[in-house]
């Protein structure tokens, strides 16, 4: 079955048997209402912003044994249309401007059939579709492998992130000489394996004067009031991110802070959901309220709050988190579970140097990751532009002498090449 995510985050814009789908049973019936034919356009009529709504993929050949979602919209074009111009006709300023515009909604905004059919698109004569197809293939080809190499240096950038957080708070390395300690010795968890002779652990439940989770029962939440309503979309590993924030009344904010009060410094880490096992700072002065998928963590003065962050987020604390839940399909810590899970940690004033060592170096690293991110945001905005002067004729391709491209490497996965992850590994 062709899912949302099939057309939303498709960057060839093209739907084909080489595409792996959600398996799913179904009538008879359904699949002769569902099937997908070569030359059906799917969109995907809604979105939680109005700016992100009405991105399309065409089918270029017939999927027999395929339906689509209930979440898609599909068009069949009334006249013949070239399988590649019909990938850009309304992936394109032109268009998306006018779903934006058409959409209606609050939490969630839809587009309904006649917003579909009231939109207005820009058609060529058949043979200039080919060519703009052709030229337009071309540009993605060259602009997505840009955009993978980028996509690759930022997951290598970030693999060197973890490894260097790993030493450091596993006692792999003392970050004060750059080398490892003198003496190990066997922590007796299978999981932390050896550890420093002068190092300890413990549970979270001997190193904290509390730990306890936010209200089991949602608030009425506005766009502005009394107090902040922070939930696990808010929690970032860089601090409490208050750009989509909901806020709740004095009256239903005083029963949950008095519960979980929550205050500047704390460790917030979220419990619930499919980012738990993220940790951070809690940088906000004033009071607000905590929903229960996030978990307010007040250590002792022998821990250091931003040390202990470091290690709820080092990945070989998650992995061991991870693999200890059995069962159910949402990941989900208890607050009795946390309060058992064991903590590594060195003497207070150790911490305080592995605290300015991994901050020194993971700023570095994210400055990086934040460049190359601003860099991929540039060039989608500049193909998304690209296909709108295109297919509107501000831009006339008609005359440009495409690369004629084999399919199959028009298609293919780019292979990233080993000098640029090297470039990107040895960066400064």
């Amino acid at each position: 079955m062709v899912n949302y995510l099939d057309v939303y985050n498709n960057s060839k814009h093209s739907l084909d048997s080489n595409k792996r789908y959600m398996v799913v049973t179904t009538t008879h019936r359904k699949i002769m209402e569902y099937r997908l034919k070569k030359g059906d356009i799917l969109f995907t009529p809604s979105s939680e912003t109005r700016h992100d709504i009405g991105w399309s993929a065409v089918v270029t050949e017939d999927l027999p044994n395929a339906v689509f979602s209930y979440h898609l919209a599909k068009f069949k074009p009334y006249q013949e249309f070239d399988l590649r111009f019909s990938k850009y006709i309304g992936n394109n300023y032109h268009v998306l401007n006018q779903f934006s515009l058409l959409c209606n909604g609050t939490t969630r905004y839809v587009l309904s059939r006649a917003d579909f059919r009231s939109t207005l698109v820009i058609l060529p004569p058949f043979h200039d579709q080919v060519q703009i197809g052709r030229f337009l293939d071309f540009k993605n080809y060259q602009i997505n492998k840009y955009i993978r190499i980028k996509k690759r240096q930022i997951e290598l950038l970030k693999e060197l992130k973890q490894a260097i957080i790993n030493d450091a708070v596993t006692g792999k390395i003392d970050v004060r000489t750059g080398k490892p300690y003198p003496k190990y010795k066997d922590s007796g968890i299978d999981w932390l394996g050896m550890m420093p002779e002068d190092w300890q652990h413990s549970s979270l439940a001997k190193v904290c004067s509390l730990i306890v989770d936010g209200t089991h029962f949602s608030p009425k939440s506005y766009d502005s009031g009394d107090f902040m309503y922070i939930t696990a979309k808010n929690i970032k590993e860089q601090g409490v991110d208050l750009s989509d924030i909901s806020f709740i009344s004095a009256a239903d904010h005083e029963p949950i802070y008095r519960r979980c009060p929550v205050t500047k410094g704390d460790v917030l880490y979220i419990k619930d959901g499919a980012t738990a096992g993220i940790a951070t700072i809690n940088n906000i002065e004033e009071q607000f309220s905590l929903l229960s998928s996030v978990a307010l963590i007040r250590t002792l003065s022998h821990l250091k709050p931003r040390y202990l962050v470091y290690f709820l987020n080092s990945t070989v604390f998650k992995s061991h988190l991870l693999s200890s839940l059995t069962g159910g399909a949402m990941t989900r810590f208890t607050i009795d579970k946390l309060k058992k899970y064991n903590v590594l940690y060195p003497s207070s004033d150790e911490q305080l140097s592995i605290v300015d060592y991994l901050n020194s170096h993971i700023e570095k690293i994210n400055r990086k990751i934040n460049t190359l991110n601003r860099s991929i945001e540039l060039l989608s905005s500049l193909q998304t532009r690209l296909i709108s002067d295109v297919v509107t004729g501000q831009m006339d391709v008609r005359d440009v002498d495409v690369p004629d491209i084999p399919e199959y490497e028009l298609e293919q996965e780019f292979e990233v090449d080993a000098e640029l992850i090297e470039e990107s590994e040895n960066a400064d």
